[in-house]
């Protein structure tokens, strides 16, 4: 899905975080393109970064926040904040 929920009304949009909800739990996988970090945060279990086509950082489950995702589309690795 590539921005499914931009330029929606918000019942329209939790009806997609529905759907997505439901299928995760039908184990099945859904690629969400988005650019609405808060929407990934509450939305993904695992979230890839990527610039130019190359992909960038993985970050998984507990590892999903504001803070990893902007980091890491910023180029700001862990390493380098440690």
């Amino acid at each position: 899905m590539d921005e499914p929920t931009r330029g929606i009304d918000a019942h329209a949009r939790d009806d997609i975080y529905a759907l997505i909800s439901d299928l995760k739990q039908e184990g099945l996988s859904v690629l969400l393109i988005s650019s609405d970090i808060e929407e990934i945060v509450s939305l993904s279990d695992r979230v890839l970064v990527m610039h130019e086509g190359v992909l960038i950082e993985e970050i998984k489950n507990h590892d999903i926040s504001i803070d990893t995702i902007t980091s890491a589309a910023f180029g700001v690795s862990r390493e380098e904040k440690m």
